[in-house]
């Protein structure tokens, strides 16, 4: 009779703390969900005292963001007094169908051409591309000419307009400077610039929307004046597994030039987050008019310090 008492005590004490248990669990949720609504109550700390001569605290900064792989700029500036680095370390252009349909066909290769990035203040930084070293094979009529060399340097700033630090809808400009400094014909010797406006958004299901809208002087190809060139790009980006992200993104671009076509593109391709300061990318571009390349694709590797 004692066993049976005992057994009894037991197994009421055992059931009270398996029925007690959940609702231990269920209150800690509570506070952590509690803890965490406070924690984005929270205002976000003052760093426009920060800039080039007084860094950004390592905690402090924003996650790494990029203009690459994709044509749509990010909205989102490098932190103030810190560096960082995007490079194509090899790509490949091929183009066979062109507006004139004349049998011709391209080849280019693109080495190690990098954006140098700079930061000035918490929402503006400073850029300096340059395109490395550039291959281009023309084959025409059983004739190939090769043209081989350095391209233009390129110099521009952005500047975020909203919410640089925070979640939700942003907005930057991003005006730039292409410096006639090509060698080998692989440019047109002449200055150009433009403006382009990069927005993003965040959707559900950890989806994101983003794009731009770009407008340009480019020199007429007479080399007598200018004309306008405007465009834009429309994109989504999703995460993939772990942390492997991809994007599927549209292109295009036109010019009041006369007889000018606009040009069209697809683009799609994968960013790897190999640390919190180190990325790798590849991604490829299908042309979807004549007067696009055909086929661009490239694996690239963005740094930051």
């Amino acid at each position: 009779m004692k066993l049976f008492f005992v057994g009894t005590a037991l197994f009421a004490s055992l059931l009270t703390q398996a029925m007690d248990e959940p609702i231990l669990k269920e209150h800690d949720a509570l506070k952590l969900i509690v803890s965490d609504e406070k924690k984005d109550d929270e205002p976000k700390p003052d760093k426009s005292m920060y800039n080039l001569f007084n860094p950004t605290p390592i905690a402090l900064m924003r996650d790494m963001s990029t203009d690459r792989p994709d044509q749509t700029e990010s909205t989102h500036t490098l932190d103030a007094g810190h560096f960082q680095f995007e490079t194509t370390l090899l790509g490949f252009t091929f183009d066979e169908r062109n507006p004139e349909r004349v049998k011709r066909r391209v080849k280019s290769y693109e080495f190690c051409s990098t954006n140098y990035k700079i930061g000035l203040f918490n929402d503006i930084d400073f850029h300096v591309i340059i395109p490395s070293f550039t291959l281009e094979r023309t084959t025409e009529k059983g004739h190939t000419a090769i043209v081989q060399g350095f391209g233009d340097i390129t110099l521009r700033s952005k500047i975020n307009l909203l919410n640089n630090d925070s979640d939700g809808p942003s907005v930057a400009l991003l005006p730039f400077l292409k410096l006639p400094t090509n060698q080998g014909g692989l440019g047109n010797k002449s200055v150009e610039g433009g403006l382009i406006v990069p927005w993003s958004a965040e959707l559900p299901k950890g989806w994101t929307t983003s794009g731009q809208f770009e407008i340009d002087a480019a020199r007429n190809e007479s080399n007598r004046g200018y004309h306008v060139e405007y465009g834009g790009t429309y994109e989504f980006s999703h995460k993939l597994i772990s942390k492997l992200s991809g994007f599927w993104e549209f292109s295009a671009k036109a010019s009041t030039q006369h007889d000018s076509r606009w040009v069209g593109s697809f683009n799609t391709g994968c960013t790897w987050e190999l640390t919190k300061n180190i990325r790798l990318d590849g991604g490829i571009n299908f042309g979807l008019t004549r007067s696009a390349d055909d086929v661009k694709t490239f694996v690239g590797v963005s740094v930051r310090f």
